[in-house]
C-alpha cells in the first residue's frame, strides 16, 4: 500500500528543512573563518582570493585602494610626468594607459577595483617560472604610450604583442625561436666622437663581469681604455667592429696610423698614445688585457651575430628616429644564453637610454613625453646593464619607466652586488611579488613588507569549580605569513606601492584583453619574417666580381680588412 500524499509532503518538508539548516550552518562557519584573520588558515585566504573577496585585516581597503592605487594618484603625478596633457579635464578623459600602469584587479566580484602605479613608480616584478609574469608584462608592452624596449628569453612576448604595436623591430642575435632580426646595429657607428667611444667601451667591458666588484678591476680599466681608442680609430674611418676585432687579434699597426694622421677638428693624440702604450707593454701585461678584450669581442666569433653587428654605413638602426617614432624594439635571447648576448643587449640599451636623455634635454621639464618604457624581463641574466641602479635612481624625473622582472632576488644580488641590488629595490616604488617560490628569503621579505597587525582573541581558563572563564587578550601576528605567501594562487601577486598598505591583485592575462581578441579575430599576423634555415654570412669589407655568372662558388671565409692598404684615405 502506497504512503498517503500528506506523509510524502511532511517528509519532503523535513528533508528540505534539514538541508537548509545544514547549508546555513556551513555558510555561518565559512563566514566566521573568512571574517576572523586569526582563525582562518592558508586555505581560507586562498578561497578569499579565488572568490575575489577582501583578503583580510592588514590589507588595503576600498578607500585606501582608491587614494593610493587608483587613478587620482596617477593623475596627480601626470601633471608633471606628462606636460603635453595640459588641463585637468584632459587627464580625466585620456586613456588610462597614458597616465598610469595597470597592476591588476583587487577585491571585488561585480565591481572589480583596478589598481594602478604612476608613471614615476618603477616596477620590480619577482615571479618564479610559469606564474603569469610574461602574460602581465605583455599588457604593459601593449599599453606603453611611447617607445618601448623589451628583453626576453623567449619570443612568446613577440607573438603576444607585436601585432598590437606600431613600428616594431626585432633584434635576435642568437636566431632563437621563430622570427628573424629586422635591424642591424654597429657599436662603432658614432664612435668618431671620443665621448661615445669611451662610453660604449666602458659599458661593453663592465657588462662582461659576472657580478659585484671584480678582482680584475685593473685589467678591465686598461681594456676599456684600449678598446675606446680602437673604437675611436674605427669610427674615424667608418669601419666596422670586424676591423676592431682583427686589430686585437694580431696587434695590427693600422689604428695607430689612423690616429697619428693629421685631422682638423680631432685631437687624436691621447688615443694614439693609448694604442702605442698597449703595443709597448710587457707581453704578460698585454696578454692579460688581450684576454679581457677577447671576452668583450667574442660576439664576432659567431657569423650570425657578426653579420648583425657589421651593417653597411648608413643602414644600421637609427636610435634617434626610433625614439621619435615611438617604436618598439624586441631583444630576444635563447634559454641557453650565448656568452655575448648580455653584453650586446646591455650596450644597445645603454645607447638608447643615452640618446633618449639627449632628446629629453631641450624639452619641457627635461623629460621624455610620452615616456620611454623599458620592460627588462630576466634582466639579471640577459641584460646586465652596469649603470642600471644609477639609472633607476634618477629616471623618474627624465621620462623613463623601468619595469624590471626576474625570478628571484638572489639573481639581482649576484649581478649587481648587494649594494646595487638594494638601490634597485629602494627606487622601484611599486613591487609585484608572486607566490609559489620556495626561497625562504623571498618569502620572509614578502611577509615583512605586508607588516603585522594586532588582533584580539579570547583566552579560556577554568577555575577550581570547573567553571570556564574567557579573557580578552591581544596578540601581534603577521598580515601575510611566509607559508601563506608561498601558497598564493597562480595569477595572484602581492603588490606594495610606496608607503601604502599592501594589497593582493589578480594579474592580467593578455589573451583575455578585448584589443587582443579583436586583433586575433581580424588577422593575427606578426610583422616579422620567419628565420631562414641558415644564418646569413657577414658582409665582407671587399668583394671580387665573379667571372662566371652560371657557377656559384662555395662559400669561403673572406679575409679581414684590417691592413693599412684597406683603409680609405681622404
Amino acid at each position: 500500500m502506497s504512503p498517503l500524499p500528506s506523509t510524502l509532503t511532511l517528509t519532503s518538508w523535513a528533508v528540505a528543512t534539514a538541508a537548509a539548516l545544514l547549508t546555513l550552518a556551513l555558510v555561518a562557519l565559512a563566514a566566521d573563518r573568512l571574517r576572523n584573520p586569526r582563525r582562518r588558515s592558508g586555505l581560507a585566504l586562498w578561497w578569499r582570493l579565488r572568490w575575489r573577496l577582501y583578503p583580510g585585516r592588514g590589507f588595503a581597503r576600498r578607500l585606501e585602494l582608491h587614494l593610493h592605487y587608483g587613478l587620482p594618484a596617477a593623475r596627480k603625478v601626470a601633471r608633471r610626468a606628462r606636460p603635453c596633457l595640459r588641463g585637468w579635464w584632459i587627464r580625466h578623459v585620456v586613456r588610462r594607459n597614458e597616465i598610469a600602469l595597470f597592476l591588476g584587479w583587487a577585491q571585488g566580484w561585480l565591481i572589480r577595483f583596478r589598481a594602478y602605479a604612476t608613471l614615476e613608480d618603477h616596477i620590480l616584478c619577482l615571479a618564479p617560472h610559469k606564474e603569469g609574469k610574461t602574460a602581465h608584462l605583455a599588457g604593459w608592452i601593449i599599453d606603453a604610450p611611447g617607445a618601448a624596449i623589451v628583453t626576453s628569453i623567449r619570443d612568446d612576448v613577440v607573438d603576444l604583442t607585436a601585432g598590437l604595436r606600431g613600428n616594431v623591430e626585432l633584434f635576435n642575435p642568437e636566431r632563437f625561436g621563430t622570427w628573424a632580426s629586422t635591424v642591424r646595429w654597429s657599436p662603432v657607428h658614432g664612435c668618431h666622437d671620443p665621448a661615445t667611444a669611451l662610453r660604449r667601451a666602458a659599458t661593453m667591458v663592465a657588462a662582461t663581469e659576472t657580478g659585484g666588484l671584480s678582482d680584475q678591476t685593473f685589467w678591465t680599466n686598461q681594456a676599456a681604455m684600449t678598446l675606446a681608442a680602437l673604437l675611436y680609430a674605427a669610427g674615424l674611418e667608418d669601419l666596422s667592429l670586424e676591423h676592431v676585432d682583427a686589430w686585437t687579434l694580431n696587434e695590427d699597426p693600422t689604428p695607430l696610423k689612423i690616429l697619428t694622421r693629421p685631422r682638423p677638428g680631432h685631437n687624436t693624440s691621447r688615443a694614439a698614445a693609448l694604442v702605442r702604450r698597449y703595443h709597448n707593454l710587457h707581453v704578460r701585461t698585454r696578454d692579460s688585457i688581450y684576454l679581457t678584450l677577447r671576452q668583450v669581442l667574442r660576439c664576432m666569433d659567431d657569423p650570425a651575430i657578426a653579420h648583425l653587428l657589421c651593417p653597411p654605413v648608413g643602414e644600421g638602426l637609427d636610435l634617434e628616429a626610433f625614439l621619435r617614432q615611438r617604436g618598439t624594439l624586441y631583444l630576444i635571447s635563447g634559454d641557453s644564453t650565448h656568452p655575448a648576448t648580455p653584453l650586446l643587449f646591455a650596450t644597445l640599451i645603454s645607447e638608447i637610454h643615452h640618446q633618449a636623455r639627449m632628446l629629453a634635454s631641450p624639452r619641457p621639464n627635461r623629460r621624455m613625453d610620452p615616456p620611454v618604457t623599458f620592460v627588462l624581463d630576466e634582466a639579471p641574466e640577459i641584460c646586465p646593464i652596469p649603470q642600471l641602479p644609477g639609472w633607476i635612481a634618477t629616471a623618474a624625473g627624465s621620462g623613463f619607466v623601468f619595469i624590471i622582472a626576474g625570478q628571484s632576488w638572489s639573481q639581482f644580488q649576484h649581478r649587481w652586488s648587494e649594494h646595487g641590488a638594494t638601490t634597485i629595490w629602494n627606487n622601484c616604488k611599486a613591487k609585484m611579488l608572486f607566490g609559489a617560490t620556495s626561497d625562504p628569503h623571498d618569502l620572509k621579505v614578502m611577509s615583512d613588507l605586508a607588516g603585522e597587525i594586532t588582533l584580539p582573541y579570547r583566552e579560556k581558563t577554568v577555575d577550581s569549580s570547573g567553571k570556564p572563564y574567557y579573557t580578552r587578550r591581544w596578540e601581534t601576528v603577521p598580515v601575510l605569513p611566509p607559508d601563506h605567501a608561498r601558497r598564493l594562487p597562480t595569477w595572484r601577486a602581492l603588490v606594495v606601492r610606496r608607503n601604502a598598505t599592501p594589497t593582493i591583485v589578480r594579474t592580467e592575462q593578455v589573451w583575455k584583453r578585448a584589443d587582443y581578441k579583436r586583433w586575433k579575430t581580424k588577422d593575427g599576423t606578426i610583422p616579422f619574417l620567419p628565420l631562414t634555415p641558415t644564418p646569413p654570412a657577414p658582409t665582407p669589407a671587399t668583394t671580387q666580381p665573379s667571372t662566371d655568372d652560371s657557377a656559384t662558388p662555395p662559400p669561403t671565409r673572406q679575409p679581414r680588412s684590417s691592413r693599412p692598404w684597406h683603409i680609405k684615405r681622404p
